[in-house]
């Protein structure tokens, strides 16, 4: 049955076929008697086959309508599937262009004492590690005014892997290493694009970044956005281990801690949840001292800075989180 019949159909059913075959056959029938109700019998007729030709009127522009919008829609799919394919093709050449780019860079490993931390609420129930890319170029410029062609970067936790790319793509050496493997296994965010830049380990045991010549790699910048609260509180001198044992003389350990809890579904994810005094007593206790004043602003920091949508900013809410510029002593 086609749209025009289908719609006659669910008219006849709402106006009432029977209704009008009443009216029709009372208005016909020979009556004895003058009845004065036959002009009120034609007047409802003319009046109900009025209704059925403005009813048939708006099917007929329905019809006219849906011819329109289904060759919008075609149209639509049409331009859908060409962006599509600009899009692959784009990706293609950019993937090639960062491939060229990485292999003029030294090569970098990872030699993990333990590969995944299976532990961690963050690998068996993942998050932030299945949602987060965090990108930003207004910190890689901030970084290029510190350190110019120096420049490296040996990001912690670094889920999708979105700011490796970015010191890649402006051409500075770059490794992220992140606590699980679900990134890796889905290939989600940067992993499929520079996967020779993006690492697992359990940052709370020793971990080694090295050349392929088996030499310690020592980077200008490392960065942590809001890891260290995910990390329990005896395990913190491991990882900040890590991170005195792989920082340059010169460089500098920048990142956002977060203040409150966070727990859903009985899952912790933040594991301490501590002041900001209490944190800058732990780094001074393992060797770190706060930079005063930053050499970063409020805005060129990559989380808590309202970047994006999701990211809460301290500036505005310093009560949630405060970020941190750390030089090892």
């Amino acid at each position: 049955m086609g749209f025009r019949q289908q719609i006659l159909r669910a008219v006849r059913r709402v106006v009432g076929t029977q209704m009008i075959a009443d009216i029709i056959r009372d208005s016909r029938r020979p009556s004895p008697h003058a009845d004065p109700d036959v002009g009120t019998y034609q007047q409802l007729w003319r009046s109900a086959a009025a209704e059925v030709m403005d009813l048939r009127r708006r099917v007929a522009e329905l019809e006219r309508d849906r011819e329109h919008l289904s060759g919008v829609y075609q149209r639509l799919e049409r331009q859908e599937g060409l962006a599509r394919e600009a899009a692959d093709h784009l990706r293609d050449v950019v993937r090639a262009q960062i491939g060229e780019t990485v292999r003029a860079m030294q090569s970098m490993r990872v030699v993990a004492h333990r590969q995944v931390a299976y532990a961690s609420p963050d690998h068996l129930h993942p998050r932030g590690t299945a949602h987060d890319n965090t990108r930003s170029l207004r910190f890689v410029l901030a970084c290029e005014r510190l350190y110019g062609g120096r420049l490296s970067l040996l990001d912690l936790g670094c889920a999708g892997g979105g700011l490796v790319l970015d010191f890649v793509l402006r051409g500075h050496p770059a490794v992220g290493i992140e606590g699980s493997d679900f990134s890796l296994k889905h290939r989600r965010g940067e992993w499929a694009v520079i996967p020779d830049r993006l690492f697992t380990a359990d940052l709370t045991v020793p971990f080694t970044v090295e050349d392929t010549d088996g030499a310690p790699a020592a980077f200008t910048i490392i960065t942590a956005w809001e890891l260290l609260e995910h990390i329990a509180e005896s395990d913190l001198e491991a990882l900040l281990s890590n991170v005195s044992r792989h920082l340059a003389h010169d460089g500098v350990f920048v990142g956002s801690v977060a203040m409150y809890e966070d727990t859903v579904d009985g899952v912790k994810w933040h594991q301490t949840v501590c002041s900001q005094e209490w944190w800058l007593q732990k780094f001074a206790s393992h060797g770190f001292e706060m930079i005063e004043p930053s050499p970063f602003t409020d805005t060129e920091f990559c989380r808590g800075s309202g970047n994006g949508p999701d990211d809460v900013d301290f500036l505005i809410h310093p009560n949630l989180g405060f970020h941190f510029t750390l030089r090892y002593k």
